[in-house]
């Protein structure tokens, strides 16, 4: 497991495979960290602009289904995940649901959106300046963003985070948890999680 804090990597290793109650332990830490830390800054007041911290859950979507090419929606698997995504953010207040126009973005929050009772918006794929501008339109607020695995990076260096390289093909397990402490100024906690 890799995590990158501010721009610094930290390693830790992962439970050994079979070891199924730890890996249900460590999940859950990181399940509670989350929750944490988006209650925690939440709380904070604003600053002496007014600017009000926005939180931001940036993902790629979840996996998709082989069919059709052109167009394909989440795989079984990708499924499962979008309902784990909801338990795992499903006390965390969110406020606003972003996703590209492709289908498995959107349906990758589909079940947050039902869970919230709130509307997906949609923004086109490559138009990562737009998806910033919308989330700064949340001050203080909650913000998931579905995206894809070469425009999660660009969308939070949009946001005034660091530079993040482009995910890996088979990358559904990084989640960026981004901190806008002002327009432009933003940092950065990775995750790596799996339902």
């Amino acid at each position: 497991m890799r995590q990158i804090l501010n721009g610094r990597k930290l390693l830790a290793t992962p439970p050994r495979p079979g070891a199924r109650w730890k890996r249900a332990a460590f999940t859950a830490l990181h399940v509670i960290a989350v929750h944490v830390a988006l209650v925690a800054s939440t709380l904070a007041n604003a600053d002496e602009t007014g600017f009000r911290p926005i939180r931001v859950i940036v993902l790629r979507h979840a996996e998709k289904a082989a069919e059709p090419k052109d167009e394909p929606p989440l795989s079984e698997a990708g499924r499962r995940r979008a309902q784990a995504l909801a338990s795992l953010l499903g006390k965390s207040g969110v406020t606003a649901l972003y996703a590209s126009d492709r289908l498995r973005a959107v349906q990758t929050l589909e079940p947050l959106a039902k869970q919230f009772g709130i509307k997906t918006e949609q923004i086109a794929a490559k138009d990562t300046d737009a998806v910033a501008r919308a989330v700064l339109t949340h001050p203080g607020g909650v913000v998931v963003v579905a995206a894809h695995s070469n425009t999660v990076g660009p969308i939070i260096e949009a946001l005034g985070g660091e530079k993040i390289p482009q995910l890996d093909e088979d990358d559904f397990d990084s989640v960026f948890i981004v901190t806008v402490d002002a327009p432009g100024k933003a940092s950065v906690l990775r995750l790596h999680w799996s339902p």
